[in-house]
């Protein structure tokens, strides 16, 4: 199921792209770009803050659909060292890989919003240090890296502005996949606002 997804997503935009034809051809072809995004994830009053740097690229089929691929990887996670029977606990996002359709509405020739759609998968490393007591006698500490990935939809919104003919800049705001925390009771949300350039080419 998770490899179909962005299969099927791909299918669907490289069809409607087909069907929407755009009659200026010089709104057709690659771009690519760089990103910095902050992502939150609520799990009741705890929430959790990554950072995240990387790069975009895609391609615009016509004016008003695109289909884009972004790679990004924690530059700034969540730490939550707590002196628990000297108890460390660390989280980052290894790595973040998306693939969405856009659809935009221009408001200007240089200015639109756009909605997007796609599948979201991330890597999360969680790396803790505990202390091990025996009898209430300190035996030293046992580290541990665990690797979590989560994959799944995600959509959101953004705007968009074209300084000229090859760069532009955008802010967007999604709603990534939702994973599993172990509690079926808990809830949880996962946002990511994102600011980037791109060059057209």
């Amino acid at each position: 199921m998770n490899k179909i997804l962005p299969l099927s997503i791909l299918s669907l935009s490289t069809f409607f792209a087909s069907v929407v034809q755009a009659n200026d051809e010089s709104d057709n072809g690659f771009y690519t770009g760089a990103f910095y995004n902050s992502q939150s994830i609520s799990i009741f009053s705890n929430d959790r803050d990554f950072k995240v740097a990387g790069f975009v690229g895609g391609y615009q089929f016509n004016k008003y659909f695109s289909v884009e691929s972004r790679y990004g990887k924690g530059i700034s996670g969540y730490d939550n060292s707590i002196f628990i029977e000297s108890y460390d606990y660390k989280e980052d996002i290894n790595y973040q890989i998306s693939l969405s359709a856009k659809a935009a509405y221009y408001f200007t020739d240089d200015f639109k919003v756009y909605g997007m759609l796609g599948y979201t998968d991330t890597e999360l490393k969680i790396a803790t240090v505990a202390g091990t007591y025996i009898d209430d006698v300190f035996q030293g500490y046992r580290a541990a890296k665990i690797y979590k990935d989560v994959s799944g939809l995600s959509y959101g919104i953004g705007i968009s502005y074209a300084f000229n003919d090859q760069f532009a800049v955008f802010l967007d705001h999604q709603r990534l996949p939702d994973f599993d925390v172990g509690r079926p009771e808990v809830s949880y949300r996962w946002d990511s606002t994102t600011l980037g350039v791109t060059y057209s080419f």
